[in-house]
């Protein structure tokens, strides 16, 4: 049996494994903790109040991610010809 401050840090572990993918960057996992954590003190996903803000930035994030990628590879790319 665990005790209640293992049992609340198992807790977090479990949820950590269920958002977890592999090969994210250390920032990536860590921001997906901070969501985590968001939602669990709102109790739950659907008390989590979604501004507008919110929305708009989650439907750019395909293209701002898209973006990245294309933006590392030309400095990839840059620092080859060097």
């Amino acid at each position: 049996m665990l005790s209640p401050e293992q049992a609340s840090v198992e807790r977090g572990l479990s949820v950590t494994k269920e958002v977890s993918v592999e090969h994210l960057a250390e920032t990536s996992l860590s921001k997906q903790r901070t969501i985590v954590d968001h939602i669990s003190s709102v109790g739950g996903f659907l008390k989590v109040d979604y501004c507008n803000g919110l929305l708009l930035s989650t439907s750019s994030a395909r293209s701002k991610y898209y973006q990245f990628l294309d933006d590392k590879k030309k400095a990839e790319k840059k620092t080859r010809n060097i």
